[in-house]
């Protein structure tokens, strides 16, 4: 079995429209002061923009999403 983490972390752009950006491997002891902070960085340098150019505006949350995958047949081509 393999778990994989991945960090989610959704904006609102200037529009009102939710910009979502997901990270591999994020650190096990990440914090949501270590998000809000990324975010604030995000914002105030206008790192990111929708395809019309919007800046984001906000972090509207941000999550850990784990996945566990068992195989049920293995891969045979290996």
């Amino acid at each position: 079995m393999a778990t994989t983490n991945t960090l989610e972390v959704i904006f609102l752009d200037e529009a009102g429209d939710t910009k979502r950006f997901s990270f591999n491997d994020p650190k096990s002891d990440i914090t949501a002061e270590h998000v809000q902070a990324f975010g604030q960085s995000v914002i105030t340098t206008e790192l990111f923009q929708s395809p019309e150019g919007d800046a984001m505006t906000q972090v509207k949350r941000a999550y850990v999403r784990s996945v566990t995958e068992r195989d049920l047949i293995e891969d045979v081509t290996a």
